[in-house]
């Protein structure tokens, strides 16, 4: 829940929540960045700007995340193709194929969420 919604919560239903002083907790929550941030300054011993914004970072983390399930993919169907010609029994080849069959649940997630950014790094 992020901070808007709590907002959103506290205002529309703070004299509902049984004494809770819902203005103090809007308060504290506008507060809390400042205060984290002045902490993070304080341990480290040197002054923060505002956070650096990237706005590939999303999709380079995306793009990453895709390379590393297409590579386990490849393992994955390497092992199953291992486990037939070995002859094991069949659970563990059903094992195997659960396996690769989450893999690629994983990397179609993945590509979901890449399409709905517009995928602006073409790693499709």
């Amino acid at each position: 829940m992020d901070r808007g919604e709590v907002h959103f919560i506290a205002s529309k239903y703070g004299r509902y929540l049984g004494g809770i002083d819902y203005n103090a907790v809007i308060d504290a929550l506008e507060g809390e960045e400042e205060r984290l941030r002045e902490e993070e300054e304080r341990l480290l011993g040197q002054s923060l700007g505002p956070a650096p914004q990237n706005p590939l970072g999303d999709a380079l983390r995306l793009c990453g995340e895709l390379e590393r399930l297409r590579e386990e993919e490849e393992r994955c169907v390497e092992v199953v193709n291992e486990v037939k010609l070995m002859g094991l029994t069949k659970p563990h080849v059903d094992k195997a194929v659960r396996r690769l069959g989450a893999v690629r649940r994983r990397a179609r997630a993945v590509r979901r969420a890449l399409k709905y950014m517009g995928d602006p790094l073409k790693c499709l």
